[in-house]
């Protein structure tokens, strides 16, 4: 049954009632056509729940712009949507390409900062999200269940003679239902050992955060560092207005999977009285880390929450810390990550208090 406007329909009943089921959901594909985004192929998404959000398959089918009934879910940076030809890998030049969205993937040899090792030089949060998806495939309809609505496509950072790794992601969702599934698979194709570092950047923005946010992370290790600073932990999950000079605060979490082998978190709108919040559920296995990093300055207000298989401090970090992870050649990881949107204060309430017992 598919839910419309409060009321469970088979696909057929919605069928009589629609001559073109775009009418109800599906997905849109166009290009921008002017400025530094000019020629990025994007896909519109809509579930028909209010749930609407823009995957880019010139940037690794990294989510942009996301909203659910009208509102905005996401922080897009001032640089906004960028055409990866604009990339520029030395140091963190990243920072210049970077929209932000509601999701930019990071890695797959380099996190955090730029780093070198053995001689290469490594960009800050590495190529991936720079990369465009070779045979993108849009496809939506019944699938004798539910009404699927699916991006997928394969990315690949390859250097000839170092490198040959693959992402293979799939995006879906069904329509009647607020949520975002995606399912990434990452190949080593290549015939040496190659460093595996990814990260998956979940950036959100007001009026989903504001002063009175809240966000809960179940299972948690009470650790967090920031360079030299230690930030109190007890206020990692607090809020204010937007305030000039605010410093860049970043916590680490070594996160507990749940008894089925995934990590939680969730981002409400009010911490006591929530009427709208983002859960997102993820593989522990590789994503054993968690940074949350709250930059809530004038102008660039934003919470980022990622889920990662390392820290934040760049390749050499990890390889003296002796932390730093491997693919084999024909070596694959698997990611699995759910993103749904709540509503409701008893809804959201009762979401946290199963999230306390995971």
């Amino acid at each position: 049954m598919l839910n419309y406007f409060g009321k469970n329909y088979g696909y057929k009943a919605l069928t009589d009632r629609v001559g073109n089921f775009s009418q109800l959901a599906g997905a849109r594909r166009y290009a921008f056509s002017c400025g530094r985004s000019k020629g990025v192929e994007a896909v519109d998404i809509r579930t028909g729940t209010g749930l609407n959000y823009t995957i880019l398959p010139d940037r690794a089918l990294d989510i942009a712009f996301a909203e659910f009934k009208g509102i905005p879910l996401g922080f897009m940076s001032p640089a906004g949507v960028v055409a990866a030809q604009y990339y520029d890998p030395t140091d963190n030049e990243w920072l210049r390409s970077f929209s932000g969205g509601l999701m930019t993937t990071c890695g797959l040899s380099n996190v955090g900062a730029a780093s070198e090792l053995n001689g290469i030089k490594y960009g800050q949060h590495g190529r991936i999200s720079n990369l465009p998806v070779e045979n993108t495939i849009v496809e939506e309809g019944f699938d004798g269940r539910e009404y699927v609505i699916s991006v997928k496509g394969q990315v690949r950072q390859v250097k000839p003679f170092f490198e040959n790794m693959v992402l293979h992601r799939t995006i879906q969702s069904y329509a009647g239902k607020n949520m975002i599934m995606i399912r990434d698979v990452v190949e080593n194709r290549g015939a040496s050992r190659q460093p595996f570092m990814l990260l998956y950047h979940f950036n959100f923005g007001f009026p989903l955060v504001n002063e009175h946010s809240g966000i809960f992370i179940p299972n948690r290790n009470k650790t967090c560092t920031h360079q030299k600073k230690e930030f109190d932990l007890t206020g990692f999950d607090r809020f204010k207005n937007p305030e000039e000079g605010f410093e860049e605060q970043t916590f680490f979490f070594e996160t507990i999977p749940d008894q089925n082998g995934d990590a939680h978190f969730l981002l409400a709108n009010d911490r006591d009285s929530p009427e709208l919040a983002i859960k997102v559920k993820y593989s522990y296995n590789p994503l054993n880390r968690l940074v949350v990093w709250k930059y809530l300055n004038e102008k660039n207000y934003v919470l980022c929450v990622e889920p990662a298989n390392c820290h934040v401090k760049g390749i050499a970090y990890e390889y003296g810390n002796g932390t730093l992870q491997y693919l084999e050649p024909s070596e694959k990881k698997e990611i699995n990550i759910e993103i749904e949107v709540l509503e409701g204060k008893e809804e959201i309430n009762r979401t946290v208090n199963m999230l306390k017992l995971a």
